[in-house]
């Protein structure tokens, strides 16, 4: 059985980095988020239904690299992820993507502790931290870890944990 690890957490909070190094540290297959290469090639704002439409891509582009992966699968956001982002923008998510069934073996929950850096795609720069604090209370019955300071920290300590499980 394949494990998964998904990496998650505010805006600009150093995840897609340390996926990209955790994939290339255990040399396995890397889950990217889909939402960022859509909203890129989108040529609107994206509305409600749009999180629909993401949450279905990035759980079948998961499927497709879970049936690739030998032991471990490194995954740059989740389902979880746009049930947040949908809450706090939209004060409500789409019941199909309640639907979506998650299955890590552990979550990494990046702080905010670096630098914003702005990006077009970036909403909340002034408050990661209450963002932070809504996947702490969301992240609770689920087996977790803060990744916080640099990133050669960030590696050791997901190391540490997913070592754990090899």
């Amino acid at each position: 059985m394949i494990s998964k690890f998904v990496i998650t957490g505010p805006e600009c909070s150093g995840k897609s980095t340390l996926a990209e190094v955790l994939a290339k540290t255990y040399n396995c297959y890397l889950v990217k988020e889909f939402a960022r290469d859509f909203l890129n090639q989108l040529d609107r704002s994206y509305e409600y239904d749009d999180l629909l439409n993401i949450a279905k891509n990035q759980y079948a582009n998961e499927k497709k690299m879970e049936k690739k992966s030998e032991k471990i699968l490194i995954c740059d956001t989740s389902i979880h992820t746009i049930k947040i982002w949908s809450h706090d923008k939209f004060n409500k998510c789409h019941p199909k993507i309640y639907d979506i069934k998650e299955n890590y073996k552990h979550y990494f929950l990046c702080s905010p502790d670096i630098p914003w850096e702005h990006d077009p795609l970036r909403e909340n720069p002034k408050d990661r931290n209450r963002i932070f604090n809504i996947y702490l209370k969301e992240l609770k019955n689920k087996p977790f870890t803060i990744i916080e300071g640099s990133i050669i920290k960030r590696v050791e300590n997901a190391q540490k944990i997913i070592d754990q499980y090899l």
